[in-house]
């Protein structure tokens, strides 16, 4: 098999997920919206300070950003939804006030900030816009995803097959739509020039100059990384078992005992997904597989320099950096060994992985151990899960030949933990 990479890269787990699901499927509504309101006010309230009917409606669209970003941060929806909708209206009255002032876009110096007031208008409308398709494409399933107001008794685990069956194949349209959105408000905002206004001009605590910046600086990074949103969004079932189940082969590496891509392989397993469902999983200790497999090649010059390795161990094949050689390194000796199961995909995951997730679930109780394993930092300042990670493996299990077997009864409980934990 072709082995493809997917990195996630320091990623930080949110205590509150729906929250942050929100503020990516919704990023023009809030931010955007702020800051273009915010310069607009700047030719309602300075450059045009005579036009009350124009400056009134900026006014209301402004105070109703904050209101749209109060339902977001609530993670509710619908509520969203309708003050987006109610955004959008008051930005088309704001839009209707300024074209009454037609004329002043023929008068020098303030026609600059007439048309500028007229693109961030139009920017802001259309980000109204996306809210509204991002939020109609979310209600469906605001149930499953635990949002405010729509709650469900399903497992998270039940949830997850959900996810990966029906709300990940309704996403990917719904990522075409705000792609588009995305395009005409760069084209909007590329009309507008952040330098026409002065640098130290603040209005009501909103830096004008900055806030162009920043708004056309998040524009194109939201259209950069939306292709490979679009990606992950339709292969994501496939990966996750849908329709066809898949078989990964996990390592597990301590990163205090350094090799190429992050840690010493210390056991591994079996994992087997169907649907977006963990059917099975099945662990093993690296030198147990090492032992049934007959090395085809001699160490490499690290290995017999510092090891004193005559043959290559598969335990040892993630010498390279590039995780893509080291995985289809493991995989060309994992594959000569009689009886294993043949697999779609090698990942990798270190201890810092294990404590990420422990301070997700809450501390974890390894039953064949009686110890409880948590996040926090101990009297060393050691976070404990890691601390007792080696103190079993280098101490209480020394001179075992599967002393470090018990990383894979942890996965254990901590999978049983994330897979029957409440939804939300």
């Amino acid at each position: 098999m072709a082995i493809k990479e997917l990195y996630l890269e320091g990623e930080t787990v949110s205590k509150n997920p729906k929250k942050k699901y929100l503020k990516i499927v919704l990023p023009m509504v809030g931010v955007l919206l702020l800051l273009g309101v915010g310069s607009i006010s700047y030719v309602g309230l300075v450059v045009v300070p005579n036009t009350r009917n124009f400056t009134s409606s900026v006014q209301s669209a402004y105070d109703q950003t904050g209101k749209v970003q109060e339902a977001i941060e609530a993670g509710d929806v619908l509520k969203a939804k309708e003050e987006t909708t109610k955004l959008k209206e008051e930005l088309k009255v704001s839009k209707e006030d300024l074209d009454s002032m037609g004329f002043v876009r023929y008068v020098p110096f303030v026609n600059g900030y007439y048309n500028d007031a007229e693109h961030l208008i139009s920017a802001g409308i259309i980000a109204a816009e996306a809210g509204e398709i991002a939020a109609d494409g979310v209600l469906p399933f605001a149930d499953v995803l635990g949002l405010k107001g729509n709650e469900s008794k399903t497992t998270a685990e039940e949830k997850t097959e959900i996810i990966v069956k029906e709300v990940l194949p309704a996403l990917v349209p719904l990522a075409d739509k705000l792609e588009q959105k995305l395009n005409l408000i760069d084209a909007e905002l590329s009309l507008v020039d952040p330098n026409r206004y002065p640098n130290g001009l603040v209005i009501r605590g909103f830096k004008i100059r900055q806030g162009l910046v920043d708004a056309k600086d998040g524009i194109d990074k939201a259209q950069e990384i939306m292709p490979d949103v679009k990606s992950i969004l339709t292969v994501a079932p496939e990966i996750l078992g849908h329709p066809k189940e898949k078989k990964y082969l996990i390592l597990f590496q301590n990163d205090k005992e350094l090799r190429g891509t992050g840690g010493f392989i210390t056991s591994y397993a079996i994992a087997k997904f169907k649907s977006g469902r963990l059917v099975e999983i099945k662990k093993e200790d690296i030198y147990d597989l090492d032992k049934r497999f007959l090395s085809p090649e001699p160490a490499p010059e690290p290995l017999r320099k510092y090891l004193l390795l005559s043959r290559y161990p598969i335990r040892d094949t993630n010498l390279s950096p590039d995780y893509l050689v080291s995985a289809q390194k493991f995989e060309s000796f994992y594959n000569t060994i009689a009886g294993v199961e043949k697999v779609d995909g090698i990942i990798a995951l270190d201890t810092e992985f294990v404590r990420s997730l422990i301070e997700f679930t809450g501390p974890i109780k390894v039953e064949s151990l009686g110890e409880t394993f948590s996040a926090e930092d101990n009297e060393y300042g050691i976070p404990d899960v890691v601390y007792k990670m080696e103190l079993y493996a280098q101490k209480v299990f020394k001179g075992r030949p599967d002393r470090k077997s018990f990383i894979g009864d942890l996965m254990e409980e901590i999978i049983d933990k994330v897979l029957n934990t409440p939804p939300d």
